[in-house]
């Protein structure tokens, strides 16, 4: 390459590190899936990615690598290996991409079903989940028989069964305890670009453990009353994981008994939050609520709700400056505790100023599940929550989760 050269552009892509050693290393991940090839790369490298933005030359790289480097020059050669080894990933946003974006979205179009993506969703999974609730000291859910039908609200959390095995019995036996009907409208964590606040599919999941049937017909009511065409981004669903792991969850829990899923994927509601805008004066969101609730009106009792979510991302990993301490954590988790004892009171108003009074610097990934939740189904009080973490050793990253279930109000 040469300094005159621009540097492409990247397509929103994850970083997830690798190792905390000496030369640390990092996954980049596509968070659509274009191609099988995944690329790891060093910290010197994602430094240099950095510039990947489409409108900077190789001579600022340059720059920038020498001040970095204290003097050492920027090897342009290994450079240009970078950059054919991203694009052939179709992780640089160019034709060739948006060509394969194209290919992938007729392929998910034509599908029957949506089949399992995930990486850690494999032939192990029943065994991952047995485990975790042995080790959370709870019968398996074949033992857990329903006692009520009183569950309104389950806050679940979305973070891998590896990282997450504390939470996910806590929280799913809670739906095996407190629901008797037959289906769950799942809120997930729409981690893509999207055009629309929600975005709906009428595919079953093909889990690992069988297939979770959509409530098409339930699916197609709640497209009628939304003001946008609800399949826009439905795209996205092949794709994220936080449907797909509480779907699996579910399963395992239910097993033949699997109730019935209308898929929701919600879009970010960080522009508003970070502006400071009042979520529920906005005109499209509460259209979206109205619709939201319509539906779970209608359906009454034989339906729950699941809002399979994630709290906090702190640390380098999701774009914080210093490494995560003990004490930072700590802080963390009371700001979490603070936000559950807010769901607990039940208004989406309040939960929603609660994340704008700190512009979501905490990076809380559920906000807009956690809202909608919050709008279509009436709660009051609590009948179980929790509060748990990950963090890596290095103090690179850590999320918080929660599993919290809530009771159906009584009107």
């Amino acid at each position: 390459m040469k300094p005159s050269d621009m540097l492409p552009a990247l397509r929103h892509i994850e970083v997830l590190p690798l190792s905390d050693d000496e030369q640390q290393t990092f996954l980049l991940r596509d968070p659509q899936q274009l191609s099988e090839r995944s690329l790891s790369v060093t910290s010197p490298v994602l430094f240099c990615l950095q510039c990947f933005d489409g409108a900077t030359q190789v001579a600022t790289l340059i720059e920038l690598w020498r001040d970095a480097s204290e003097g050492q020059p920027l090897p342009l050669d290994q450079l240009a290996t970078l950059v054919q080894e991203m694009d052939d990933a179709f992780l640089l946003r160019n034709e060739r991409s948006e060509q394969r974006v194209e290919e992938v979205r007729q392929e998910f179009a034509a599908a029957a079903v949506r089949t399992t993506r995930y990486d850690g969703a494999d032939e192990n999974v029943t065994a991952m989940l047995d485990a975790a609730y042995q080790q959370a000291e709870l019968p398996s859910p074949a033992g857990i028989a329903p006692e009520d039908n009183t569950l309104g609200l389950l806050i679940a959390p979305h973070i891998d069964y590896a990282r997450g095995a504390v939470a996910w019995p806590l929280a799913y036996s809670q739906i095996k305890r407190h629901f008797a009907g037959d289906v769950v409208l799942l809120f997930g964590t729409n981690h893509q670009y999207h055009e629309t606040p929600v975005a709906l599919t009428r595919k079953s999941y093909l889990t690992v453990l069988g297939e979770v049937r959509t409530a098409v017909e339930l699916v197609d009511q709640l497209a009628a009353a939304l003001p946008f065409d609800a399949f826009t981004d439905e795209f996205c669903h092949r794709d994220e994981h936080s449907i797909e792991l509480a779907a699996t969850a579910l399963k395992h829990a239910f097993g033949d008994r699997c109730p019935a899923i209308v898929p929701v994927l919600c879009g970010s509601l960080d522009e508003f939050l970070v502006s400071g805008v009042d979520l529920h004066a906005h005109p499209l969101v509460q259209q979206v609520r109205e619709a939201l609730r319509g539906l779970v009106q209608q359906v009454g009792e034989r339906m729950t709700v699941i809002a399979s979510v994630d709290f906090a991302h702190i640390g380098p990993q999701f774009g914080d400056l210093a490494p995560v301490s003990d004490a930072m954590l700590e802080q963390c988790l009371e700001k979490d505790t603070q936000l559950l004892r807010v769901i607990a009171g039940g208004s989406p108003e309040t939960f929603a100023g609660a994340v704008t009074d700190e512009r979501n610097t905490r990076h809380v990934c559920g906000v807009s599940a956690i809202y909608y939740g919050l709008s279509c189904s009436p709660v009051q009080g609590v009948i179980d929550s929790s509060l748990h973490y990950w963090k890596s050793d290095d103090g690179y990253g850590a999320v918080t989760f929660a599993a919290m279930a809530l009771k159906r109000r009584a009107d």
